[in-house]
């Protein structure tokens, strides 16, 4: 059966959208009012009530959190979040209605169909892909250093806590929350001081471990990697759980820590899969195609790795709660593909992902940076104290790391929880504090006064210091110069995608952060509480600079795209004058009448197809 007939067969009334076997059908109804105010608590719990080990009403952990906020200037900051989304999804919605009036959508599902046709023949099921977590990572490693906290709830961090043990997860508590809230949530949670230097050395002593079961293996993180076993299943003559049950027990006895596995035909499933039987557990996938659709298709959206809390709420307006319902409603989604991305739902339903594990490549590496979290500060005197702290830090981290770079981009977020950034440019590379620190501080000083809640520095266009430079090799390098004097202003306001992104690539906000040297391989974006060395792929300019394919103009990676097209087009149209005027005897003035240049000439969003070569 293919994988349209069962989708069918399986979902009685998907025509309707309807479910059997849920609790969909049994909901009371509530008003509009009602429902905003439930949508907007579970949108600021996020994944507070998604975490495993949680054994609290969800609906009640959501009421505290919002309580507990109230009036806050978070708070505040995420009703005004939430007002602009909701405008945004009202708008989504109507532009769908339009669209769905005019559109024949017997076509559309036929065409949904072929491709899912086409992306169910692609499936590969060869590959044995595990993705292993370290269970709640930070306070295990406090739990080994002080036997003492064993069983109790505590958090690592006060202001904003990096992790929370699994004790304090059960009433709620987790990574990225306020202090405040979280012993709201649990009166006797205990705070514990972050030590990342032991966080560093625990994880390079697993990844240690990992890399005797597949030597290609993947961070994505201190506390979690993929690995591929397919060949050390074959050369030691072991089923994929024998392998996994052998690694977590050597990871525990070797290091007193325990991790959690999923094992699965491609990374995407091997994630989820990771956190089904945590803590200490592991969960394999049948590799069926069948199976894993079945799997899929009560799971809801948010589990997908990349959906965070603002792509949910786009699917769930569009009525794509759980992966099934992207099937029911693929018409509706070919239709708005510009705007959710079909053939990215279509794979998330089918369960398709990536299986080709690779280790990072230093020459991936975008940035290396340091940020703090700490309760408001506006005394002037203060903050350039701490970020000549910070300097100091970055400088051991580029040394530890080996990179040197020549762009310094301080990066602030104000009370009101915005975030901004500036930076400059230097005329060589640099990588100590006393060449980062003049450059960080002019750039501070013309912002003060500030009142601020979170302060870092990052390097930009990075040299690697350890890499060979034989022959003429050294003479290039990249075409991308630093900016001289400042480079560019930046207010971003928070982890969100841009706009004119499709929605599934905004982050998500609640992933624990990474401490110390992250490692690349499979990149994931994480909050950074406190003091942390992170190798960023923000979306911020940061420098780096977009090449017009036909006239060779440089322009900021943040130029908007329409801006771009122009461009290209008046290039495009421009050169196609000139080989007119060439090709005349006579040299007669450029015509003032635009020419239109042959389609295959203009690919459409050109510069959109050339920031995604740059990630």
């Amino acid at each position: 059966m293919n994988a349209n007939a069962e989708a069918s067969s399986s979902r009685s009334g998907s025509a309707s959208g309807t479910r059997p076997n849920t609790s969909k059908d049994e909901e009371v109804p509530v008003s509009a009012t009602q429902k905003k105010q439930n949508d907007f608590r579970r949108y600021l719990a996020g994944q507070s009530v998604m975490k495993s080990g949680l054994t609290r009403d969800p609906q009640e952990v959501e009421a505290i959190i919002a309580e507990a906020s109230k009036n806050s200037k978070f708070y505040l900051r995420e009703v005004e979040k939430d007002r602009v989304l909701g405008k945004k999804i009202e708008q989504l919605l109507k532009l769908k209605d339009q669209m769905v009036k005019t559109a024949n959508m017997e076509r559309l599902e036929r065409e949904a169909n072929e491709v899912l046709a086409q992306l169910e023949s692609t499936r590969d099921l060869t590959q044995y892909i595990i993705h292993v977590d370290m269970d709640a990572f930070y306070a295990n490693v406090e739990v080994k250093k002080d036997p003492s906290l064993k069983g109790k709830a505590f958090g690592v961090g006060s202001g904003v806590l990096t992790t929370a043990s699994y004790e304090a997860r059960k009433f709620g508590c987790r990574s990225g929350m306020a202090g405040f809230v979280a012993k709201k949530l649990c009166p006797q949670i205990i705070f514990v001081k972050p030590d990342f230097a032991a966080y560093s050395e625990a994880s390079k002593a697993v990844r240690e471990i990992l890399l005797e079961y597949d030597e290609n293996m993947a961070m994505a993180g201190m506390d979690e990697g993929y690995l591929n076993i397919t060949p050390y299943m074959a050369t030691h003559e072991m089923t994929a759980s024998e392998v996994v049950s052998h690694l977590r027990a050597e990871v525990e006895a070797r290091t007193s820590l325990t991790i959690s596995a999923g094992i699965a035909p491609n990374t995407m499933l091997a994630k989820i899969c990771s956190d089904k039987n945590k803590p200490n557990g592991q969960y394999e996938l049948p590799f069926e195609g069948k199976a894993i659709r079945e799997f899929m298709r009560d799971l809801p959206v948010r589990r997908i790795p990349g959906i965070g809390r603002v792509a949910e709420r786009y699917a769930q307006a569009l009525g794509v709660k759980v992966c099934g319902d992207a099937y029911t409603h693929r018409g509706v989604i070919k239709l708005m593909d510009r705007y959710i991305g079909f053939r990215y739902m279509m794979r998330a339903y089918l369960g398709l992902g990536n299986n080709v594990i690779e280790p990072g490549k230093r020459e991936d590496r975008k940035s290396v940076g340091c940020e703090r979290t700490f309760r408001e500060k506006s005394n002037s005197d203060e903050i350039l104290d701490m970020l000549r702290e910070i300097a100091d830090s970055l400088e051991e981290d580029l040394k530890r790391t080996g990179f040197s770079g020549r762009t310094v981009v301080v990066k602030y977020k104000l009370h009101t929880y915005e975030n901004f950034t500036r930076q400059c440019g230097a005329s060589r590379y640099i990588d100590k504090a006393e060449d980062i620190l003049p450059l960080a501080r002019s750039l501070l000083v013309k912002e003060l006064p500030l009142k601020i809640r979170l302060l870092g520095i990052r390097m930009t266009h990075l040299k690697d210091l350890r890499a060979d430079e034989k022959g003429i090799q050294k003479f290039f390098k990249e075409k991308e110069s630093p900016p001289k004097g400042v480079a560019g202003n930046a207010k971003n306001t928070g982890n969100e995608s841009d706009d004119d992104e499709p929605i599934w690539l905004d982050s998500d906000e609640e992933n624990e952060p990474a401490a110390g040297n992250q490692e690349q391989g499979v990149d994931r974006k994480r909050k950074r509480p406190d003091i942390i060395t992170t190798i960023d792929d923000d979306s911020e300019d940061d420098g780096i600079e977009v090449v017009c394919p036909v006239c060779g103009k440089n322009f900021p990676a943040s130029t908007k795209t329409n801006s771009m097209n122009n461009h290209i087009n008046a290039c495009l149209d421009q050169q196609n004058d000139t080989s007119k005027t060439k090709g005349n005897k006579q040299d007669t003035p450029r015509a003032t009448k635009k020419i239109k240049s042959k389609k295959t000439a203009k690919p459409k969003d050109v510069f959109e197809m050339l920031m995604r070569g740059r990630k």
